[in-house]
C-alpha cells in the first residue's frame, strides 16, 4: 500500500460522503482509508460508513464519546496504517484527484524527502472558490509563523512521522502546525505551488470554535517550544 489517509469524523454524514468520494476519485488507486467515528449520534453516519466499508481499502473504527481531540485519533489511526506516506483528512474537507498521485511521486523520487506540502482550495459557504498557497518555504519562516498550515495538504514518509513523533495530545487545537514546528527542524521537505486539496470553512468548522477549545493556550504552549 503506498498511501493511509486517516479522518476523524463526528455528526457530519453528508461532508463525510463527499471526504470519502475524493479519495475514490484519485488518479492514483494506492490508497487505504482509516476512518475513526467518535461517537456520532446522527443516524446517517452509520450509512456512509456502512457504504465506505464496501471498498476494501477503508477501515472504520467506532468509538463511544466525542471527545473533541483529533489528535488523539490521528495518532490511533496512523499506527494502524499500513501505507509508506501518511496523510489526514479531515471529515469535512476533500482531497483534489491529482492528491495522492502528484504527492506520492515527489516521495518515490527523492528518498531523502521526508515531508511534501502543497496548495489548498478554500471553499467558504455561499462564496465562490479561491486559492490559498501552502507555503513551507523555510525553516525560520516556519518556526516565526510567516509560513500558513494546513494538516491535509500534507504528505510525509512513515519513517519522518516515527521521527518526529505523533501529533501533541497535550493541545486540543492547532495539532497540525505543532508537528510541523518540529518536523521542519529535522526532515527535509519540498512545497508544492499546486493545488491538491480543498479546505472548507463553514458554520460547523472547528477554527470556528478555536477559542472555545482553548486557541489562545495552544498557541501559546506552541510558540513556546523551542
Amino acid at each position: 500500500m503506498k498511501v493511509s489517509i486517516a479522518t476523524c469524523s463526528y455528526n457530519r454524514p453528508e461532508m463525510l460522503r463527499m471526504a470519502i468520494e475524493s479519495l475514490r476519485a484519485q488518479t492514483d488507486p494506492g490508497w487505504e482509508h482509516l476512518i475513526y467515528d467518535d461517537g456520532s449520534t446522527n443516524t446517517k453516519v452509520g450509512d456512509v460508513l456502512a457504504w465506505a466499508a464496501e471498498d476494501p481499502r477503508v477501515r472504520v473504527w467506532r468509538g463511544q464519546n466525542n471527545r473533541d481531540r483529533p489528535a488523539v485519533v490521528w495518532n490511533f489511526l496512523l499506527d494502524q496504517a499500513c501505507g509508506r506516506y501518511l496523510a489526514t483528512l479531515d471529515d469535512d474537507n476533500e482531497k483534489l484527484p491529482t492528491f495522492v498521485e502528484a504527492m506520492s511521486k515527489e516521495l518515490d523520487n527523492d528518498p531523502d524527502l521526508g515531508l511534501v506540502t502543497c496548495g489548498f482550495l478554500v471553499r467558504e459557504e455561499g462564496q465562490p472558490d479561491w486559492e490559498h498557497h501552502h507555503n513551507l518555504r523555510t525553516t525560520p519562516e516556519v518556526v516565526a509563523d510567516v509560513s500558513t498550515c494546513e494538516g491535509g495538504a500534507l504528505l510525509y514518509r512513515r519513517e519522518a512521522f516515527e521521527k518526529v513523533g505523533h501529533f501533541s495530545e497535550v493541545i486540543r487545537t492547532n495539532e497540525d502546525w505543532e508537528w510541523v514546528r518540529r518536523a521542519v527542524k529535522v526532515l527535509k521537505f519540498k512545497n508544492l505551488p499546486e493545488c491538491h486539496t480543498v479546505y472548507r470553512q463553514h458554520d460547523s468548522n472547528r477554527q470556528l470554535r478555536a477559542e472555545a477549545l482553548g486557541h489562545s493556550v495552544d498557541v501559546a504552549f506552541i510558540r513556546g517550544m523551542r
